[in-house]
């Protein structure tokens, strides 16, 4: 569960099918942000990146050997309040 301090402002964010689609290891990463492993529960961040950013698989010291990531918290990397994308 991803963990915030006392007085942390958030943002109500309808992001369509961004938030119950889910993503294997080498699919591209649509949203930054904070992604959870709806099998084990472990969390990652990753970024949008126009070339190169993919999801990646579990690090060899998890047990859980079928990562699928689903989007937790969705991240403003572009510092606009998600206007580019509404």
């Amino acid at each position: 569960m991803a963990g915030i301090k006392t007085g942390t402002k958030f943002k109500e964010f309808n992001g369509g099918d961004a938030f119950s689609t889910i993503h294997k290891p080498g699919h591209k990463v649509t949203w930054s942000g904070i992604y959870k492993c709806k099998n084990c529960g472990w969390e990652i961040t990753s970024n949008m990146h126009p070339e190169d950013d993919i999801f990646p698989p579990h690090n060899s010291s998890n047990p859980c050997k079928n990562a699928e990531w689903k989007l937790h918290v969705v991240t403003d990397t572009k510092g606009d309040s998600f206007a580019s994308v509404t």
